[in-house]
């Protein structure tokens, strides 16, 4: 605005100033023409070149006329004066909007008639030129004020908005939208209620508004932050491993359980494949595909691997994750070791329970035959070797000597075959007296024992039996005792439990001699600890250790891997219902294939 109202104001004065220097312009050769006018008309009426040259020399020498002559009243030109070096003509510098009359006329008298006209020729150039350098000074002011203007237009600027702008914008680049506390802005001092206090006031609501939002969003996500540290911490207390996998089978998810079951940390598992990671569960490839496109949950409960020599069992279920735009799955390893060993366990029990009627019904039937052969064995031994009175008589009458005839059973081994028989038939009532024991309880009574003393006499009985010694050397096996100190007294049989621990050490040191020995000894690790409410006895060899299938059958009633003639297969069968029937405790077994075989045995230690 300012600049347009400056160039109209210059245009006025421009247009003022041309009116004043052609009004001054007219006056001046106004009057220079009327000054040479009567000796001009004296020239003219004498008809006299000089002296009309004289009359005119000062006007043609004027700077604002190219030429003058004087012409008689029937239009004759008597004289013509022009200036030197001048052809007349206008100029080549026109102002528009500006009329300039350059020609002039007067009347010349003489003697009081008229003699004719003087006609002056005017010179525009110089009327231009003049005119033109007082516009040129005009505009040039113009120019000079309009820079004025726009330098204070400029500062006034700078110093009303620009300044409080830039403070107020330094102001704003302050601010960090990821504070909880956004502050206020204060407008620049001076501008409280101008423009720029308003546009801070506006930008205050606007931070209010901003903040409120900021805080719900921090709320917001300390609620899901406080949410993934719950669910991931639900996720890695479970007993269960889980990896969630995308439909690629690279891993997206690996929990604290499943570090612990593999040994592969999270960070060295996520976004590998599966198999690379874990390459037994190759196996299971096509059931997490079929999971995956049919969204159905799969599981395999009949996985098995080995670690530190261990058999362990393993149950994998495959949940298909069926969010839509989800095309994952989640995969669960659960350990069921102790499961399928309590099934097995169970299925050993009932097989012994079905044993148990099949055997006290077997054994009497056995019993009753084995009675009269063991009787009437005892009754020869007694009518051909025995010092009876009788013998001798009823040999005097079938005319037989006495000693003659135990000089043939001698002779004959008859006798050794009558002792093979009544060393068999007492093992076949040893045999039946383990079955008859196996198929009910005992009705023998309960009293308290140390564990540690019952142990320490059962070994000391193992190692001075016969037929140990017959067939290996017990006392060249090493026995390590780790017993723990202040272990309770055990409500027990204590013959029954030696019994029991006779059986394993037994078998321990007959598996022993089938096994080479080179940078080691045979020997038995014996532990005793206390377990909540049970007393633990762990029975451990070094010796060849047993496979899985012979673990499944060890308690099983006339299973045995020895030899045959060298065992009845009743001897853990036995122990396993008196430990698991008679005393309410456990009977486990675990190995490791020709490193070891650790039978465990735990008792309650209340009254059972």
């Amino acid at each position: 605005m300012a600049f347009a109202v400056s160039i109209i104001v210059g245009g006025i004065r421009i247009k003022m100033f041309i009116d004043w220097r052609i009004s001054e312009l007219d006056s001046t050769i106004s009057s220079l023409v009327n000054a040479v006018a009567g000796p001009a008309g004296e020239a003219a009426f004498s008809i006299d070149p000089i002296l009309a040259g004289r009359a005119v020399q000062g006007l043609v020498e004027s700077r604002y006329v190219s030429s003058v002559s004087v012409v008689d009243d029937f239009g004759t030109v008597l004289f013509t004066f022009a200036k030197s070096g001048t052809k007349g003509g206008n100029s080549k510098f026109k102002i528009p909007g500006i009329s300039w009359n350059d020609k002039r006329s007067v009347g010349l008298t003489a003697y009081g008639q008229s003699v004719g006209r003087l006609v002056v020729d005017i010179d525009d150039r110089e009327v231009n030129e003049s005119l033109h350098s007082i516009i040129s000074a005009e505009v040039v002011n113009i120019l000079l004020i309009l820079v004025a203007l726009a330098i204070a237009f400029t500062l006034v600027f700078y110093l009303t908005l620009t300044r409080p702008l830039s403070r107020l914008a330094r102001t704003l680049s302050e601010f960090e939208l990821e504070s909880r506390d956004l502050g206020r802005v204060v407008p620049p001092k001076g501008h409280e209620l101008d423009e720029i206090g308003s546009v801070a006031e506006n930008f205050n609501i606007l931070l209010s508004k901003i903040e409120k939002e900021i805080h719900q969003l921090h709320r917001t996500k300390d609620e899901l932050g406080q949410l993934r540290v719950y669910l991931s911490s639900i996720i890695n207390s479970m007993p269960s491993a889980l990896v969630s996998v995308d439909n690629d089978c690279m891993i997206t998810h690996w929990n604290k359980q499943a570090e612990r079951n593999i040994g592969v940390p999270s960070s060295e598992a996520i976004g590998r494949h599966l198999e690379s990671v874990v390459p037994r569960m190759a196996a299971i490839d096509g059931l997490i595909r079929k999971a995956l496109d049919e969204k159905e949950v799969y599981s395999d409960s009949h996985q098995h691997r080995r670690k530190d020599g261990e058999l362990l069992y393993e149950e994998i279920t495959i949940y298909p994750l069926t969010a839509d735009g989800v095309d994952e799955a989640v995969i669960r390893v659960d350990d069921v070791t102790d499961r399928t060993r309590l099934e097995m366990m169970m299925v050993q029990s009932e097989k012994m329970m079905s044993v148990g009627g099949l055997a006290a019904g077997m054994a009497h039937e056995i019993n009753n035959p084995l009675a009269g052969v063991l009787g009437h064995v005892h009754n020869m031994r007694t009518r051909i070797f025995g010092d009876l009175k009788k013998n001798e008589i009823v040999a005097e009458e079938c005319g037989i000597e006495l000693e003659a005839l135990r000089c043939y059973m001698e002779r004959r081994e008859i006798s050794r075959m009558l002792d093979g028989i009544f060393d068999s038939g007492n093992r076949a009532a040893a045999i039946v007296a383990n079955m008859l024991s196996f198929s009910r309880k005992s009705e023998k009574k309960h009293g308290k024992y140390d564990i540690a003393k019952l142990l320490d006499s059962t070994i000391e009985l193992a190692a001075n039996d016969y037929d140990l010694k017959k067939h290996y050397d017990f006392r060249m096996i090493e026995i390590n005792r780790e017993y723990a100190s202040d272990i309770p007294e055990v409500v027990c049989e204590g013959t029954e439990l030696q019994q029991v621990f006779f059986n394993l050490l037994k078998n321990g040191a007959e598996a022993m001699t089938d096994k080479e020995y080179v940078d080691e000894i045979p020997c038995f690790n014996c532990r005793i600890k206390e377990d909540y409410s049970m007393v633990v006895v762990e029975i451990e060899d070094n010796g060849p250790g047993m496979d899985i299938d012979t673990r499944k059958r060890i308690f099983e009633p006339f299973y045995t891997t020895k030899e045959v003639g060298k065992g009845t297969g009743l001897g853990l069968s036995v122990s396993y219902f008196i430990v698991k029937d008679q005393h309410g405790g456990e009977l486990e077994v675990d190995s490791s294939t020709g490193k070891w075989t650790r039978f465990t045995v735990k008792l309650p230690l209340a009254n059972v």
